[in-house]
């Protein structure tokens, strides 16, 4: 990549997919890292964003690397895909130089697990199971993917653990060989793990053999991965959250400040935040926004309102907003109560089309929503980190008036 003044240290980009996560960041020599995946499904086609965009990256032949992939905990919507990414990687002569996970089961046992099950489904003694609820003999699809994803980790994470290139998130750690950017892992702290992983694997490893949602989710959002990464040259910040609930974050903040930040002679003061778990209200408190985010910072809600969970939730935004009235916010996907309607015929009937699509994850019947339900959003949002220390937002959708967040105050 030819590299000039005007070219970005780094994009950074929130793929709209629904209530899920999806991060792709391209450094300015061309490193990409990428963190969580999730499917995003346009009418009943269904393929990760993710993807898309690197087969468009690499669309020249040139080697497909994958520089860093972080999967920040076994939550099924930021895993969905991330079995097609591997295998389209593989199959294009990539490879993924480092990997990063939340504390998993042992690699051998994951690869006997999915033996045992993919047997079982071929023999039809288990059956997949697509709803949310146990049937005894059957297994849920959420399950059988995530053990498709270990699948294709398992063996890469034991190779790369022997050339010191797997890192589990437990504790503060930088991950060397960035161009431009200096990558830490922030949390889960040392502590936090030793208190949630016995619990989440055994939770974990239950779910596949007695095939019921056994996985206790606030021990898996106690253990999820929070990266930190740093442009030292412009003093700018970016803090990935994955679904850290508010404890584990705090207690990430508190190790940073006591045991790192005199040794890095850096505070914790991000550009951009992405809110963890979607902006949900255990993921939040007004002195956590206090101490991350800088006063005019930008918040990213990676979340999808139609399932049902109100994300962001009202008290996540009164923390932001507390803590920085000026913050600015951009929402993936439809964030009902927060965003406003949006007015013109032309920006209802974008709107109206995404909503259709929203539905349509959801499992329900698509129905023309009214004015009121007609809200802005972003869709996939797209910063670049100028030379000059700027931060560049490009946005799927852009409402009229210009949607510039600050209605929120």
């Amino acid at each position: 990549m030819n590299e000039d003044s005007s070219t970005p240290l780094a994009t950074i980009r929130f793929f709209n997919v629904g209530q899920g996560d999806s991060i792709l960041i391209e450094l300015r020599n061309g490193q990409i890292i990428l963190v969580d995946s999730n499917i995003s499904r346009t009418g009943w086609s269904v393929e990760p964003p993710a993807l898309d965009a690197l087969r468009e990256r690499f669309r020249a032949g040139s080697g497909a690397n994958l520089d860093l992939l972080c999967l920040t905990h076994p939550d099924r919507d930021h895993y969905r895909g991330l079995d097609r990414i591997i295998d389209w990687v593989r199959e294009n002569n990539g490879v993924i130089r480092r990997y990063i996970t939340s504390v998993l089961p042992d690699t051998k046992e994951i690869e006997a697990k999915v033996v045992a099950l993919r047997q079982a489904l071929q023999n039809e003694s288990l059956k997949i199971y697509r709803r949310n609820r146990n049937r005894g003999y059957q297994v849920y699809a959420s399950h059988a993917e995530y053990m498709e994803v270990l699948s294709r980790l398992a063996f890469a994470i034991r190779s790369a653990d022997e050339n010191g290139l797997f890192q589990t998130a437990n504790g503060f750690k930088e991950i060397p060989g960035f161009d431009a950017a200096q990558v830490f892992i922030l949390g889960p702290t040392t502590g936090t793990v030793k208190e949630h992983e016995t619990t989440m694997i055994d939770g974990l490893i239950e779910s596949w053999t007695s095939h019921a949602d056994t996985i206790p989710r606030n021990s898996s959002n106690s253990v999820s991965c929070i990266l930190w990464l740093v442009f030292p040259s412009v003093s700018v910040e970016l803090m990935l959250t994955g679904d850290a609930t508010a404890e584990s974050w705090a207690a990430a903040i508190r190790s940073y400040q006591l045991n790192e930040r005199s040794t890095s002679g850096r505070e914790l003061n991000s550009d951009i935040v992405k809110a963890p778990h979607h902006g949900a209200e255990s993921s939040s408190s007004r002195e956590i926004w206090e101490q991350v985010l800088k006063p005019n910072g930008i918040v990213l809600f990676s979340a999808g309102g139609h399932r049902g969970y109100g994300h962001p939730d009202p008290k996540t935004l009164a923390d932001i907003r507390d803590a920085h009235p000026g913050a600015q916010f951009f929402c993936t996907n439809l964030c009902p109560h927060h965003l406003e309607v949006v007015e013109t015929a032309r920006e209802a009937t974008v709107t109206a089309r995404a909503f259709y699509d929203s539905e349509a994850v959801a499992g329900i019947k698509p129905q023309k929503p009214s004015r009121s339900r007609a809200r802005a959003y972003h869709g996939t949002c797209t910063f670049a980190v100028l030379p000059n220390g700027k931060i560049k937002a490009t946005t799927e959708f852009t409402a009229t008036p210009p949607f510039v967040c600050d209605h929120h105050a």
